[in-house]
């Protein structure tokens, strides 16, 4: 009898040995990261001339060259709603520094609650300070959001009483035509997720998720044709909307939750729904918060290729990787918590995975933007531990992990000096750079240029 049970084990064992090898070997033959750099080489970076003229409009032979890159074209983008809420102007000072080392992109708030918590007094002239603030320094202005399911998406003064669709309209256009400077807004956030018991989500289920979307596309884009408008959610795999929600949740809460979603349908089929009427957004928008569990990198992957079929450009839009343990997060309540800390070991994994997150996201062509949400661990939601930064504003590894790749590894930064017909070849980064040319007689003189993925390949430049 012992001998059998031994043998059973050891054919468990085996059976388990060979299960885990056979895993090994399958995510290795499909590893997300295989060929990235070889994409990022290809999708990222394009080659280039400069031809450099006198002022007699001849090629200028033996000129030195310094083409350094100051931005890039792909959006990498974190969000300011922390900063708003720093009064201290050294703390703010420092805060934008650090922030503006990683990204050129900045996500401002436009939560209805809190930019009109009184009717007809919108918070205007703070926001016109930050995005003026924003606009001096080079960055490109993305508004969160213009109509959003959640609770925050309905101010208290607005009740079932009022007409809602109007309400919502009047909010859309004069958002969007107050703030030209901002250049793209998420005009749907959470579409297909909302809850009746706030006004703006009652009227969205009742209008109907698709049309309720098109009204809002369209009233946002009537107001400014130019600027990328976005459809946003957090629900965006079948299979692990369902691991997701009974972690968080517990089984049962999870059948009462699909209970009380029947009529929710998945985002991929409500983007068909939108496509079906010609009414896309311009952007997909895939939320990517990670405070229950980190997502599997082939899943992501995985995301890209099934959201990159409706060939608008993705945006991971708020990416939270915590840098300390996972907690079960219940979103009815929203309570923040006030021990959740970073340990060292998470550090540390949160400095590896945003390392390979971002690399993997900025090889894929379909991707336009990658949205940090908590820049720092202060006022981070829900008191997570996602930010980059601890809330002393000192770096974690994962602030340095990016910096790496954003300013060092994926940055163009070259020496040349132009042939006998004035022109000197580079290869770069797309994005916008300065040029410092120096004249064989010792002068200097400054452009600028960008280089972009559907832009020239070749930039002339005329000395005075």
């Amino acid at each position: 009898m012992a001998r059998k049970i031994v043998t059973a084990l050891l054919i468990l064992l085996f059976a388990a040995g060979a299960l885990v090898l056979a895993v090994i070997f399958f995510l290795r033959a499909h590893d997300p990261l295989k060929g990235a750099e070889q994409r990022i080489e290809q999708y990222r970076m394009s080659d280039a001339a400069i031809v450099i003229l006198d002022s007699s409009s001849r090629p200028l032979p033996g000129a030195e060259l310094l083409v350094e890159q100051q931005s890039h074209e792909f959006l990498f983008g974190c969000a300011l709603y922390s900063y708003t809420r720093l009064k201290d102007e050294q703390e703010r000072s420092l805060y934008f520094t650090a922030w503006k080392e990683l990204f050129n992109t900045a996500m401002v708030p436009f939560f209805w609650n809190y930019y009109e918590p009184e009717r007809g007094h919108p918070q205007r002239a703070e926001t016109k300070e930050l995005t003026g603030f924003l606009r001096e320094n080079g960055i490109t202005i993305y508004g969160h959001p213009l109509v959003d399911t959640n609770d925050i998406g309905s101010p208290a003064w607005l009740n079932f009483k009022m007409d809602i669709e109007a309400a919502v309209r009047q909010r859309v256009e004069r958002e969007v035509a107050d703030y030209p400077e901002v250049a793209g807004w998420v005009v749907m956030n959470e579409p297909v997720i909302g809850w009746g018991i706030f006004p703006v989500p009652a009227w969205v289920i009742h209008r109907g998720w698709v049309e309720a979307t098109m009204l809002s596309l369209q009233w946002a884009k009537a107001n400014n044709p130019g600027a990328v408008m976005l459809v946003n959610n957090y629900l965006t795999s079948r299979f692990f909307d369902v691991i997701g929600t009974v972690a968080q949740y517990g089984v049962r809460a999870f059948l009462g939750f699909a209970g009380r979603l029947k009529v929710r349908i998945p985002y991929d089929e409500f983007l068909e729904k939108l496509a079906q009427n010609n009414s896309l957004p311009d952007a997909i928008g895939i939320q990517s918060h990670m405070f229950t569990y980190d997502f599997p990198l082939w899943w992501v992957n995985r995301l890209v290729d099934q959201y990159g079929r409706f060939g608008r450009p993705i945006y991971f839009t708020e990416v939270s990787v915590m840098s300390g343990p996972h907690r079960v997060i219940d979103w009815r309540l929203q309570q923040e918590a006030k021990d959740w800390k970073s340990t060292a070991r998470r550090e540390k994994f949160q400095a590896e995975y945003v390392e390979k997150f971002y690399t993997l996201l900025f090889s894929r062509p379909e991707v336009d933007a990658v949205f940090w949400f908590d820049f720092t661990d202060r006022f981070a939601v829900l008191g997570a531990p996602s930010g980059l930064l601890r809330k002393d504003f000192s770096p974690k590894p994962s602030y340095l992990a990016l910096h790496r790749l954003i300013r060092e590894k994926w940055w163009t930064r070259l020496a040349k000096r132009t042939g006998e017909d004035g022109r000197a070849k580079f290869r770069g980064f797309y994005g916008i750079y300065r040029l410092t040319v120096k004249t064989p007689s010792g002068a200097n003189q400054a452009f600028e240029f960008k280089l972009a993925k559907n832009g020239p390949r070749e930039f002339v430049f005329r000395l005075p």
